[in-house]
């Protein structure tokens, strides 16, 4: 049915080009005889094949499809015994603590081979239906200098249109991860894929929805729209004002590619530039074949290859934005203490372990750790008031957004009690929902 519909053509390595094989889905060093950066997946990788054609829509910029992993499927099916298996919760906790005693070596083998699995079903479920996204669309967004509307995204993915916006949490995740247990029979065994064992195992919601094969495509776990980059602008020029700022730059951290301070600063509403800073830039996240007609559309400006650390130290700034924080990993500490800061801006899925500590990130009192005397959230301590802004949340999509939830990216303001808001400002942004509820 579908072979009329795809076409997969081998790779071939352009002339005067060298490529190194790459690790994982990492490509440092893609770079042309000439010593430019070449972005995209390596010419001679033999990892992928490219997706040219869906249905009637040729690609010019081409997704890629991760080859079968044999290994990758044995290591997962060495835990349960089937890709498919028939499973209890008991078994599902048991596989858990096996991963979790294991050595630090053997615990990143097992989570690579979920992840090229997981990879490789998100490719499949992209082809499977022609009709399920509007391809031109798609692929408008893989340029990183293109900006979609709220609505194009959405209409774009056939996302459902809410009446009002609503945050989802990270307990919608929880909650849709086990709803194959409904299905459970006397004996609690229930029959699963793994998309749904995958979920189980990891006791939230992994998506298959087109919108989480795009931001693997594009390396980002949350998509920026039009309308958010606009109202992100209009806030941090408002803050800037508020506490004085006309020199130190704003400081965007954890970003690899700068993507975010690069649109930030094209409004020119900011009266500070945005500066991208990470340890280990990666201007090349992409898994996507780009022609050389489309290179220079993914040159992006530097980023400073700096430790957080030493960035606070250097630009002493006032407002930090902190973007997809890795998992289970604070560093919001380091903001608080570097003492020029008065506001830092979390992207994220709040009071979860997917963006830092839900306790030590986001002050969540259910994940407080017992050995942790605080009953207070760190941030309260340090004389911080946690905010969160709905008016521009509301132009976000996440990784886990899907036909039966999305909105699960929040934009979340931390600032010092002394430059709170007021009632004034609160109100004209709550009008603003009301009076634009356009969503």
């Amino acid at each position: 049915m579908y072979r009329r519909s795809f076409r997969f053509l081998a790779v071939k390595t352009p002339p005067n080009t060298r490529r190194e094989r790459p690790e994982g889905r990492e490509f440092p060093g893609t770079r042309t005889a000439t010593g430019e950066q070449w972005y995209g997946v390596p010419e001679n990788s033999n990892e992928f094949m490219y997706i040219t054609k869906v249905g009637s829509h040729h690609y010019g910029l081409t997704p890629v499809l991760r080859t079968k992993s044999e290994a990758a499927h044995d290591t997962i099916k060495s835990l349960v015994e089937s890709m498919n298996p028939i499973i209890t919760t008991q078994q599902i906790e048991r596989a858990r603590n096996r991963v979790q005693v294991m050595d630090k070596k053997e615990k990143q083998k097992v989570y690579a081979a979920f992840m090229m699995v997981y990879f490789e079903r998100l490719c499949n479920a992209f082809k499977a239906d022609e009709h399920a996204i509007n391809h031109k669309v798609f692929e408008k967004m893989c340029f990183p200098k293109y900006l979609p509307s709220h609505a194009e995204v959405r209409e774009a993915f056939k996302l459902r249109r809410k009446l009002w916006y609503t945050p989802e949490t990270y307990t919608t995740l929880e909650n849709l991860s086990r709803l194959p247990m409904e299905n459970a029979d006397e004996q609690q065994q229930m029959k699963v894929s793994f998309e749904e064992w995958y979920s189980l195992f990891l006791n939230y919601y992994q998506n298959f929805h087109p919108m989480a094969f795009y931001a693997e495509v594009v390396g980002n776990s949350i998509i920026y729209t039009r309308e958010f980059i606009d109202s992100l602008a209009t806030y941090l020029a408002y803050r800037c004002a508020i506490y004085g700022e006309t020199t130190a730059p704003i400081v965007d951290c954890m970003t690899q590619t700068g993507r975010l301070a690069y649109l930030l600063n094209e409004t020119k509403k900011i009266p500070v530039e945005v500066v991208g800073v990470h340890e280990i830039p990666k201007p090349n996240p992409y898994l996507l074949h780009i022609p050389a007609q489309f290179q220079k559309e993914f040159a992006l400006p530097k980023i400073r290859p700096m430790k957080v650390q030493d960035a606070l130290q250097q630009y002493r700034p006032s407002i930090v934005l902190c973007e997809s924080m890795p998992p289970e990993h604070d560093i919001s500490r380091l903001l608080r203490a570097e003492g020029s800061v008065k506001e830092y801006i979390l992207l994220g899925i709040p009071n979860s372990a997917i963006n830092g500590h839900p306790w030590y990130t986001w002050g969540f009192p259910p994940a407080r750790p017992q050995d942790d005397a605080n009953v207070m959230p760190h941030h309260m301590q340090a004389g911080f008031h946690q905010v969160a802004l709905p008016h521009i949340s509301r132009y976000l999509f996440h990784k886990s957004d899907n036909d039966l939830a999305h909105g699960f990216a929040q934009c979340v303001s931390f600032h010092k009690v002394a430059y709170t808001f007021p009632n004034r400002k609160r109100w004209e942004w709550f009008s603003e929902r009301v009076f634009k509820s356009r969503y």
